[in-house]
């Protein structure tokens, strides 16, 4: 019974350890949530809405809630966010 318990207790400190690297991880994508643009590892540019207030010398496209802009290539194609979800869902 012992080891069953010490194993339940290393599992229960495993999880609690891995849930809070993920909700750190998560606090650090916020500042990129907020400041409404990201590049990726590709090159693609993503750009989103956010209503974050503007800081001296930034400068931000507005983009529609619920919209996204893609930039492949220097070309940009505007998307709604619920229909590319609805079909991403199937990639």
């Amino acid at each position: 019974m012992r080891n069953i318990a010490k194993t339940e207790q290393e599992k229960a400190e495993i999880e609690a350890a891995e849930r809070a690297d993920r909700r750190s991880g998560g606090f650090e994508l916020m500042k990129v949530r907020d400041r409404g643009y990201f590049r990726m590892s590709n090159g693609v540019g993503i750009m989103w809405h956010s209503d974050e207030p503007l800081k001296d010398g930034e400068a931000r496209r507005y983009v529609p809630d619920g919209m996204f802009v893609l930039n492949i290539n220097g070309k940009e194609a505007l998307f709604d966010k619920e229909e590319f979800m609805r079909y991403l869902r199937w990639v």
